[in-house]
């Protein structure tokens, strides 16, 4: 496992830990909750000026969230990606928003926190790095 991998996946593991101590032990698993955040964000990728990403497959789970995207043509670069990323989750956000990048060689991964001191969401968005695309 790569050092980029351990620690990024040590980091996660530490901060839902962190949340379950200080929200509660259900604070991000609710599997129906978790589809509705699903649907808010394919809502707002099809609303004007969102149309930068398309969900591919998503996966919806006790544990979280997985949603795996392509790039439109307008986004031409790392940023332009990035940027999108935090546009559509900061528009369905609440009041706490944490997003963690993890950049290999195969896929682009934005760990991601949404939620409130009453409930969250905790999912992953994942793009191919394709030489075309990023």
């Amino acid at each position: 496992m790569s050092q980029e991998k351990e620690w990024s996946l040590g980091l996660r593991a530490a901060f839902e830990k962190a949340l379950q101590a200080y929200f509660g032990s259900a604070w991000g698993y609710d599997i129906q909750e978790n589809g509705g955040m699903v649907a808010d964000i394919a809502a707002m990728l099809r609303m004007p000026g969102h149309h930068m990403l398309s969900i591919t497959k998503s996966l919806v789970h006790a544990q979280g969230i997985e949603l795996s995207m392509t790039v439109g043509d307008s986004i031409r670069s790392l940023s332009d990606l990035s940027k999108a990323v935090y546009d559509v989750l900061g528009a369905v956000g609440e009041r706490l928003l944490v997003v963690l990048p993890i950049f290999d060689n195969v896929v682009l991964r934005y760990w991601f926190v949404i939620g409130s001191k009453t409930h969250g969401y905790i999912g992953e968005i994942i793009v191919p790095r394709e030489k075309e695309q990023v």
